[in-house]
């Protein structure tokens, strides 16, 4: 399972992987991003306001935006 690894705010990446990651990433259902990661309780606070996520894949990285922001899942290495 992926679990939270970084935010656009402070991103673990390079600034030119973060553009790339946001801007290649393929949108997915919420079902396969809940599928591929863990994080207790995010489910919870996505269905108070379902309209305000989005998710997305890049290779392993898995993401949503919300307000804007990127938050990244991945494998821990």
């Amino acid at each position: 399972m992926k679990t939270f690894w970084c935010d656009c705010v402070n991103p673990e990446m390079n600034l030119e992987t973060l553009d790339r990651v946001i801007d290649e990433a393929e949108e997915i259902t919420r079902e396969e991003f809940f599928n591929e990661i863990a994080d207790e309780g995010l489910e919870e606070r996505v269905d108070e306001f379902p309209d305000n996520y989005t998710f997305w894949k890049y290779e392993d990285i898995y993401f949503f935006t919300w307000s804007a922001i990127e938050h990244f899942y991945r494998e821990e290495n």
